[in-house]
């Protein structure tokens, strides 16, 4: 915890010096996600995307932090973000996908999960679209 306390003493410092720099504001939030205080690593993130509004990972960084809130409906809105400005973007895919699944949405996750299978294929979207059909009691097309 003592590092994290240095690298966000740093990131502080670095803001004071060039206050527009963005890159700065999404880096102290990436930390502090890792801190687990997401309020104060949204509001970085937030600072962010005033600077550079179309930055994908701030848009996913939102996302995940709203998401390790449980707040979903927010997490939606960044992560959607995330597959406009990057259409190839398999994890925005994914995280949307969760969020309807986390939210009890299963017939609106399994379009996203396959998508997120078709653009990368990987055994947690197998899992997760598995876990949709199983939940909506369409056993034969569970995997």
């Amino acid at each position: 915890m003592e590092d994290f306390d240095k690298a966000y003493i740093e990131f502080s410092k670095a803001i004071e010096i060039e206050p527009k720099k963005a890159m700065f504001y999404n880096l102290r939030g990436f930390l502090l996600t890792l801190m687990e205080q997401y309020e104060k690593a949204i509001e970085d993130f937030l600072t962010s995307l005033e600077l550079d509004y179309d930055n994908v990972y701030t848009h996913s960084h939102i996302g995940d932090s709203y998401s390790s809130l449980g707040d979903f409906q927010n997490a939606l809105k960044h992560y959607r973000k995330v597959i406009e400005l990057d259409s190839k973007d398999a994890s925005g895919y994914y995280n949307i996908g969760a969020c309807f699944y986390f939210m009890k949405e299963y017939d609106k996750s399994i379009p996203y999960f396959l998508k997120s299978i078709d653009l990368q294929p990987d055994e947690e979207s197998y899992i997760a679209i598995s876990n949709s059909y199983r939940n909506l009691k369409q056993l034969d097309k569970a995997i």
